[in-house]
């Protein structure tokens, strides 16, 4: 601003203004007029003007401007990131602006903030959410700006206007199994038994908040047809079993190995399941039939000659399979003293022998011929 008018001995400044950023380099040109202030007869008169050599440099503070004030995160999962973009957003030239110094903080615990490096005039940064822990993530992102004149001359660091971003979501860990044993045992049983259903027992434990956590589904299906398996969904804290019952009808091997699926079930929308590690359970046991004896229910003789000999097959008949079966144990016995029998072996299933009858002596030989099967 050009000074009014100046009175002998008195002085007045030129008001020099930076108006915009950049060099400031200049000569200043003051035309000077020798102001006969209306005396009577005089008049004004130029005078030589003289020049002043301006130098500097102007800079623009910096100016942040965001990509979003309000960031809906929705359901998401802890590790998931997202971020919002601070711009230092360039007033008049990037040489000369001031560059951006960004720090966030948020008071949820379970949302993690990270600041972006120095920015540039004209350049962006992001401001990094991630989740942390499971729970709500609701929280107001403070953002401290300044204006960092990053040691240039005489200029000085200015605090600009803080800002913020309203956050809004909530993040869920996926379901964690724990499983107390990989093998079921059914022992020996007998067929049409009721044996005991076999049992295992999974857990899903908490990470750290068990209504934040994915419930976790566990099944499988038995490759042995005397075998049927129920799986279980457990929810974060708690533990469920997963049921295998035997069927035993028939005889044959309970043995199998069941290849255990683990889910873990989205516990919100916009989350998708995730296939956990399985793995293989051994399921031992067999069920066995009796022995199945078979034996001719008379024996005619006729007249014979003493020492004549007869026989009485014997049997042990498969039922279901000879692997499954009980041996036969027969003890004979008769109630005619003239009879001799002979004395069989154990019979496994499938074999079969002859009892030996031999009159020994003269006379009737009815008789009712015992046999003590075991």
């Amino acid at each position: 601003a050009n000074p009014a008018n100046i009175l002998a001995g008195a002085s007045r400044n030129l008001g020099v203004t930076a108006a915009t950023a950049g060099s400031l380099a200049s000569t200043l040109t003051l035309a000077l007029t020798s102001n006969a202030r209306g005396i009577a007869d005089l008049t004004n008169e130029a005078l030589t003007s003289k020049t002043v050599a301006v130098t500097g440099t102007a800079y623009d503070y910096a100016r942040a401007t965001l990509a979003n004030t309000s960031l809906a995160l929705g359901n998401v999962r802890t590790g998931d990131q997202a971020s919002v973009g601070v711009t230092n957003t360039v007033t008049t030239s990037a040489s000369f602006q001031d560059s951006l110094d960004v720090v966030a903080s948020s008071a949820n615990g379970k949302l993690t903030v990270t600041s972006p490096a120095n920015v540039l005039a004209g350049n962006t940064g992001n401001v990094g959410l991630t989740a942390f822990a499971a729970g709500s993530l609701d929280a107001t992102v403070a953002l401290a700006l300044t204006s960092n004149a990053n040691n240039v001359g005489s200029l000085t660091n200015l605090g600009l206007t803080a800002q913020s971003i309203a956050v809004t979501g909530a993040a869920y860990d996926y379901a964690v199994s724990a499983v107390t044993n990989t093998t079921l045992a059914f022992g020996n049983v007998r067929t049409a038994s009721t044996p005991a259903a076999q049992t295992l027992t999974f857990g899903n434990t908490t990470v750290s908040n068990a209504a934040y956590q994915d419930a976790l589904l566990v099944a499988t299906s038995a490759n042995n047809s005397k075998l049927t398996a129920t799986g279980a969904t457990i929810t974060a804290g708690t533990t469920a079993n997963l049921t295998v019952a035997a069927a035993t009808a028939t005889a044959g091997s309970l043995a199998d190995t069941l290849a255990v699926t683990q889910t873990s079930k989205a516990a919100a929308a916009g989350l998708v399941d995730k296939t956990l590690t399985g793995l293989n359970v051994a399921v031992t046991g067999a069920v066995y039939d009796l022995a199945n004896a078979t034996v001719v229910s008379s024996l005619t003789l006729g007249n014979v000659r003493t020492n004549t000999t007869s026989t009485v097959n014997v049997a042990n008949t498969v039922i279901t399979s000879a692997t499954y079966q009980d041996s036969l144990d027969v003890a004979a016995t008769t109630s005619n003293g003239k009879l001799t029998l002979s004395t069989l072996g154990n019979l496994i299933a499938g074999a079969d022998a002859n009892l030996v009858v031999t009159a020994a002596t003269a006379g009737s030989l009815a008789s009712t011929l015992t046999l003590a099967l075991t």
